[in-house]
């Protein structure tokens, strides 16, 4: 049976999924950026796991090797990212580079390293944007503008790649003491097939539906 890939596993969101899909009996390869939380994270919920680093495009690839290498890959979730909070005069050229590198360009290259795997398997790729990249927040400048890059990422990808199926969600995170269903949140998904380019699903759900993903 594939696997699914959770690159920042060990993040609320990451953590929360690799629960749910462990225990719908989905094998998972889990990626983190230090050896002892994805060891431990794998450990509980039977996976394997590489360490990654979210700005080496190598270190991206070794990861989607590793766990496409037994039966394949059914999925990849790009679950890293950050929430820079930092009014447009505060913010320096590193802080634009940082957010664009966390949230968009190693989801871009976790989708190139993934795309003939997630092609054969007719595999989903999961990426999360926010609402922050349509709405204007303060202090939101350098995350929203990456936010909404990834929402362009996720037409494109779902458009030219052939992936069958691509999600980007727009997640409001509420934290739960929990530590199995550490974060709930309400979201928007939206599923573009590669076909059509066209918008075939539009919901509102909890966190454990994004497993069912």
């Amino acid at each position: 049976m594939a696997s699914v890939l959770i690159f920042g596993a060990t993040g609320s969101i990451g953590r929360a999924l690799s629960h749910r899909l462990s225990a719908s009996g989905t094998p998972l390869h889990l990626a983190g950026r230090n050896e002892t939380e994805p060891s431990e994270l794998a450990s509980s919920v039977n996976a394997s796991y590489s360490v990654f680093d979210a700005y080496d495009t190598s270190s991206i690839s070794q990861a989607v090797d590793s766990a496409a290498a037994e039966e394949g890959l059914a999925g990849v979730v790009w679950a890293v990212g950050n929430i820079l909070l930092k009014p447009l005069s505060a913010l320096k050229e590193a802080d634009f580079t940082d957010c664009y590198h966390l949230n968009l360009i190693g989801a871009a290259m976790a989708a190139q390293a993934s795309h003939a795997q997630l092609r054969q398997s007719s595999g989903s790729l999961v990426m999360f944007s926010s609402v922050a990249a349509t709405t204007g927040f303060t202090a939101h400048a350098a995350i929203a503008s990456a936010k909404a890059a990834v929402e362009g990422l996720g037409n494109q990808t779902a458009a030219r790649a052939g992936v069958e199926d691509l999600h980007v969600l727009d997640a409001i995170f509420r934290q739960y003491g929990d530590p199995i269903a550490l974060v709930e949140f309400e979201f928007i998904t939206e599923t573009i097939r590669q076909s059509t380019n066209a918008l075939v699903e539009r919901t509102k759900g909890h966190a454990p539906v994004v497993g069912d993903i």
